[in-house]
């Protein structure tokens, strides 16, 4: 038995090898699907809201991931591997690995989908008529026209996800921007931050944009400064506009905590606020800090 991450749904492993999903207030089901399987379950866990992992005795490496159709997606996995469910996907966590699977977002799939029709499609494919100096290039702006902020938005979203297109994305909402002059620059500028957080972020802490924009930045940095990646946490808040003043203070205490040379330390704190800040040194906090790392003269330098 296992539910999902919004709580409204439950997905229960009957005797009879089925897996039935109904609302946590057991008044409807769902769906009741076949699993082929004939031995027992290892684990029953979600992905997101979207679809119920299962992995069973018969395959202890596979993953088998049940959406609304009967056919499942087969995945495969470390036996030892932890599956948690996310807001937005399923994590599994191995010895050596740590990994999302989630749902093909929606915007993805309307700006990139073979013949789709939907106005960001037509406006990635209008900036790809363009590169080529396309005279259908304008027709197909042209008659998008209507829908440009839908298209914008659309592609602008989409960009977030596409870590492995060639930018086009991007590329395309400028021109959009341009060509039907709407005023989405400073949007456009927040997504190519965002993104270049995203992939700082992908190897200390990664998550996906969904889990980013609910944390927000605040509780980000709060991550970041519990495995003491200070300099990481620094970066995103300059290049986010966030106020830095925290994350500086956790810089400083752990440089009183090191064993360098009380003058080095001194003239590291000093410098560290110099550049990066207009607020005063918290000389309370870091004397503090000093006492209880038994270093008291560096306690009083600090503090004058």
């Amino acid at each position: 038995m296992s539910v999902s991450a919004d709580h409204s749904l439950l997905a229960i492993y009957t005797v009879e090898n089925r897996i039935l999903v109904l609302t946590t207030d057991l008044n409807r089901v769902i769906c009741n699907l076949s699993t082929g399987s004939t031995q027992g379950i290892r684990e029953v866990c979600w992905c997101g809201n979207d679809a119920v992992g299962l992995v069973t005795d018969d395959a202890p490496g596979d993953l088998w991931l049940f959406g609304p159709v009967e056919e499942p997606l087969i995945f495969s996995f470390d036996p030892s591997s932890i599956f948690l469910t996310e807001t937005d996907g399923l994590r599994i966590i191995s010895l050596f690995k740590n990994e999302i699977i989630t749902k093909v977002p929606q915007s993805l799939v309307d700006a990139l989908s073979i013949g789709s029709t939907h106005p960001a499609a037509l406006l990635v494919e209008g900036y790809s008529l363009f590169q080529r100096k396309d005279f259908r290039s304008e027709v197909i702006l042209n008659s998008i026209r209507e829908e440009s902020i839908v298209a914008i938005e659309t592609c602008i979203d989409a960009s977030y996800y596409d870590d492995y297109g060639d930018g086009s994305l991007l590329e395309a909402t400028t021109l959009g921007l341009e060509y039907f002059g709407v005023d989405f620059y400073e949007r456009l500028d927040q997504a190519k931050r965002i993104k270049h957080t995203m992939k700082q972020l992908y190897v200390s802490t990664p998550m996906t944009f969904k889990q980013f924009f609910s944390l927000g930045i605040e509780r980000v940095v709060d991550l970041l400064l519990v495995r003491e990646l200070t300099e990481e946490a620094l970066n995103i808040c300059k290049r986010h506009g966030h106020d830095p003043y925290r994350v500086l203070t956790h810089q400083a205490i752990l440089q009183v905590q090191s064993k360098r040379p009380e003058s080095e330390i001194v003239k590291g704190i000093v410098n560290l606020f110099k550049e990066n800040s207009k607020e005063p040194i918290p000389s309370i906090k870091i004397a503090r800090a000093a006492f209880r790392a038994n270093q008291p003269k560096l306690a009083t330098k600090v503090t004058l």
